[in-house]
Order: structure tokens, then sequence, then C-alpha cells
């Protein structure tokens, strides 16, 4: 089994142009999730997914730099850049990251992908029959901050992008077929309230910049992240009033969710 991490990434952001390539800390916001991607030790290779404009050449020649791969696809939807990410590089399972995350959680990440693979059954049947064991997913509650991604069959990945625009609907739409087990991470005893870790405007960059300042170049995971809040609660201001787009999700999921936790018990 082939499992790839894939980074959407481009330079057309309408809030932070060229986001990807800025500076927190003392690396790139591309080298934090590169960094952590492969300290998981449980990733066969990692793509650069970028659209296919002009402007997003920068992107892969910084790839190549890197020593990784760089896809090149359409802009919009980004699920059919992904799926077709998939198809090319011949993947098996994605790891699906953010460009937008800087602080993927690498303890957190490997625990996904063993809790992912020690328990997936393998491929679809002839009958086309979705599989129970096609996404990791994490209980709402549990992702913090967006420290932790999802893991993706390839196949669950190409039925998204043929139905949907955001993966969310689909696994909302086929939540009993693909939701299969709920993995805690005890990160509840983690939350802070307002913490925000996605960098979509320069506020978000700032605070992220402020963070990587304080704890430094190594791959710190939630955990300190949480605690340096509870130290310095004045780093929350910086990104206060920066509002998060609603996520994609519907009550019928979060019952769902809560059935397949009870199950498990």
């Amino acid at each position: 089994m082939r499992v790839g991490a894939t980074i959407e990434a481009r330079m057309g952001s309408e809030r932070l142009p060229g986001k990807g390539l800025r500076k927190i800390g003392r690396k790139i916001l591309l080298d934090h999730i590169i960094d952590r991607a492969k300290a998981t030790g449980r990733i066969d290779q990692i793509i650069l997914a970028a659209p296919d404009t002009d402007d997003n050449d920068e992107l892969e020649g910084y790839a190549l730099s890197r020593g990784i791969s760089c896809y090149r696809g359409q802009n919009e939807p980004v699920l059919h850049r992904l799926a077709a990410c998939a198809s090319v590089y011949g993947l098996d399972h994605i790891v699906r990251l953010s460009g937008d995350c800087p602080f993927y959680d690498v303890e957190m990440t490997r625990a996904l992908l063993d809790f992912y693979l020690e328990t997936w059954e393998g491929p679809h049947d002839a009958s086309n029959v979705t599989q129970p064991f096609d996404v990791a997913w994490i209980h709402s509650q549990d992702r913090v901050a967006n420290s932790v991604p999802r893991v993706i069959h390839s196949k669950t990945l190409r039925d998204a992008a043929r139905d949907f625009e955001w993966f969310a609907e689909h696994v909302v739409a086929h939540a009993e077929e693909l939701c299969f087990g709920v993995l805690r991470m005890g990160t509840r005893e983690l939350h802070v309230p307002g913490l925000r870790l996605t960098v979509d405007e320069p506020l978000d960059l700032a605070f992220a910049n402020a963070i990587a300042l304080e704890l430094g170049d190594v791959d710190f995971g939630l955990r300190s992240i949480v605690d340096l809040m509870w130290r310095r609660p004045d780093l929350l201001v910086i990104n206060a009033e920066v509002h998060q787009r609603p996520p994609v999700y519907d009550a019928d999921l979060e019952g769902t969710l809560a059935a397949i936790e009870a199950d498990v018990r």
C-alpha cells in the first residue's frame, strides 16, 4: 500500500497571496508542513498539489528544491486536483494536508495513520459498495485547531471529487459507510477558547510567527502550543478578530459518530 501526503497550495490566495512561501519563524509555511509530514515516518511520498497557472511556477520550483514531487492541475475544485494527483502517483491512501495549516501535530498524525492502516480492510469489491474503512475521521471536537489531517482511501477521494466540491460534504452524505470509528486523542483538555492555527489572513500569519519564535524550529506539538497560550494569553489577541468560514458539517454526522463510538465501546 502506497501512502502519499498531498499538500494543497496556491499563490493566488485572495486574503494572503503567496502565503505558502511566507516566513513563519525561521522557516517558510510549507517547510513546516513538509518537515512534519516527514517526521511521521509513515508517508511514502509527499506531493505539492498546485494549480497549473503560470503564477504557481514558483511553487513547483520550491517543491523541486525540497526534493518532493509537484502535481499541477486545475485550480477549482480542489478535490479534482487531489484525485488526479492520487491517480498519477499511484497512491492507495492519501494524507490530506492543507497548505494553510503549518502546525500539524506529528505524534497525533502518526497515531491517526497507524489507526487507519491497521484497521483498513481492503479495496472496494466488484459491486462498488463502499467498504467501511475508508476514512479515518476524528470527532470534530477533537480536531483541535487543524492540528490533525484526514487520511482518505483513493477511491473515496475520487467519489467525492465526482459528486461534491468539498470533501466534508461527501462524508456527511455517506457517513454511515465511511466513518468506521472514532479515534480519541485526548485533546479535549487541550481546548483553548479562540485558538486558531489556520493561516488565512495577515493576522493569522503574525500569530503563527509569534508561536514559532517562542517555541523554536523543532516540530512542536499541539500540547506545547496550548501550554504557550496559557503562559502567554496575550498572543491570542493577535488574530482574535479573524473569523473562520463555518465548516460544512451536519448534526446527522454528529449523531452517526456518537452511535459509532457507542458501538466501539
